[in-house]
């Protein structure tokens, strides 16, 4: 199943929900965010779907309302026993993500 909003794309695979940000999750985009997290989350009460992964090839950066729907969607995803990676993270990503002590919620996977 694909389901292109503006931002994301989401993708189910098997037990494994894709979701690719398609731009820079900047605080600027906080509404249209919150229309995606609510999307994912709607996926995720479908309990065959256990794992999510995040790939972020075709972004630069992202706000604290992108970590805050990382952390939501992550929640959600343990609480079904699933596992949630990041991928592709640009430097200044995982740097965000290690000043705020939260880079080892998630399994973080470097691919092309």
């Amino acid at each position: 199943m694909n389901s292109p909003t503006k931002f994301i794309e989401l993708e189910s695979v098997g037990d494994t929900l894709m979701i690719r940000p398609l731009a820079n999750l900047s605080e600027f985009q906080y509404e249209h965010i919150e229309e995606s997290v609510g999307k994912v989350l709607t996926m995720l009460t479908d309990l065959t779907i256990r794992n999510v992964v995040v790939d972020f090839r075709r972004t630069s950066y992202f706000g604290s309302s992108a970590v805050e729907a990382l952390i939501r969607i992550g929640q959600e995803v343990r609480r079904h026993g699933g596992t949630m990676t990041l991928e592709n993270l640009t430097k200044s990503e995982r740097e965000v993500l290690d000043i705020l002590h939260i880079g080892k919620l998630w399994t973080i996977r470097e691919t092309t």
